[in-house]
């Protein structure tokens, strides 16, 4: 969401990528990018003067790799197992319905 979300968010565009941050994107890029992928992140990861150049070209690699699909898709996969044990739980249903609202209004945030 760092990367791919939009300032109503409630972070700073980029700011993981600046900090250097071992996210899900940035491990993702590591294990499914080629030799060239990963020495590019490397590069950009600890040369870079500028943090919006350095930003933009990660965020590039990520694109190249499909890192924001492969990103949704597992949180996603998150998402339905929280449904699955929302269902699997034995309380009221209302309560059940309270927190499915919840978690759809955490899975509708804009990224």
């Amino acid at each position: 969401m760092d990367v791919y979300g939009n300032e109503n968010f409630g972070k700073k565009i980029g700011g993981d990528i600046i900090e250097n941050k071992k996210t899900y994107l940035s491990i993702k890029a590591y294990q499914i990018g080629s030799k060239k992928d990963k020495k590019d992140l490397d590069y950009w990861k600890h040369n870079s003067t500028s943090p919006s150049e350095k930003v933009k070209k990660i965020t590039q690699i990520f694109n190249k790799l499909n890192i924001k699909k492969l990103t949704e898709k597992k949180i996603n996969l998150f998402f339905d197992g929280a449904y699955k044990k929302l269902d699997e739980l034995e309380f009221e249903e209302q309560k059940k319905d309270e927190l499915k609202k919840y978690l759809k209004l955490l899975l509708d945030r804009k990224i």
